[in-house]
């Protein structure tokens, strides 16, 4: 592994401390990474990524091509802030993580959320998925 840009990559030592002690069967990404994806990766567990941004999904592809990553679908910047999401939005994001954690409630075993994502999204996901 290439030596990481520690102002995007402070997570790394937590993730790969959480990965040892905790083995997770399952890790959901949301908003996928060139340094926390590859440590998901690298325990072979089985692992859905997530991700608002198009194209930031093709350069993560180009490194992991065999990853299932989905895009998120949301249509605003990537500062927009979960307060100023319109009627419309904060039903898509919503329904969304919804039918995500139906998804994922039925996989077996030590489940890790990772989020990462927009702003706007990022207490959502939480606040929908952290049972799950």
């Amino acid at each position: 592994m290439t030596t990481p840009n520690w102002a995007w990559a402070t997570h790394q030592p937590l993730i790969q401390s959480v990965m040892e002690i905790y083995h997770p069967a399952f890790v959901l990404e949301i908003g996928v990474g060139l340094y926390s994806t590859p440590l998901f990766v690298a325990e072979n567990t089985e692992y859905l990524g997530i991700e608002q941004n198009i194209k930031w999904i093709d350069e993560v592809k180009k490194v992991h091509p065999d990853l299932m990553i989905r895009n998120h679908g949301v249509d605003f910047e990537s500062n927009f802030r979960y307060q100023n999401l319109n009627s419309k939005q904060l039903y898509r994001v919503n329904s969304y993580y919804l039918d995500l954690k139906q998804e994922i409630e039925e996989k077996q075993g030590v489940k890790l959320l990772f989020v990462d994502c927009y702003l706007a999204t990022r207490l959502y996901a939480l606040n929908i998925l952290w049972d799950a």
